[in-house]
């Protein structure tokens, strides 16, 4: 059942990107004038909150993986790599070996519910940032 959550969750923030950049295309906007206001970083945060809360993590523990997942985008941010997919692996890895540091103890579960955010959050970053690219 969480799964249903996370595809439908995903498929719903995807739909919203979408949404965004064919609006965007169809006004001609620039990406500052659709984000003008919003912090990007604190999008994420709450963002990847809202996905651990969404997987059954108590509130004050989706706040550690909020943070690591805004961490994790800033490192991502700096991976010079094509391979959308190699990048987010990278990202994932880089999660793992900092979850300790926010106090997440890894187990399988929270190796899923991690990477679970890291792609969701990166692929929301990412349409946001192409859709300025157009």
């Amino acid at each position: 059942m969480e799964t249903l959550y996370v595809l439908l969750y995903s498929l719903s923030i995807a739909g919203v990107a979408i949404g965004a950049m064919y609006l965007i295309k169809k006004f001609k906007l620039k990406k500052e004038d659709v984000i003008e206001g919003i912090d990007i970083g604190m999008a994420v945060v709450v963002f990847g909150e809202n996905v651990a809360i969404d997987l059954g993590v108590s509130k004050e523990e989706a706040k550690k993986y909020g943070q690591l997942a805004f961490e994790t985008l800033e490192f991502m941010k700096t991976i010079v790599e094509e391979d959308k997919e190699k990048q987010i692996q990278e990202g994932i890895a880089y999660a793992f070996d900092n979850a300790e540091f926010f106090g997440i103890e890894l187990t399988e579960e929270r190796e899923y519910i991690i990477s679970t955010i890291v792609k969701l959050v990166f692929n929301v970053y990412y349409a946001i940032e192409m859709s300025d690219k157009g």
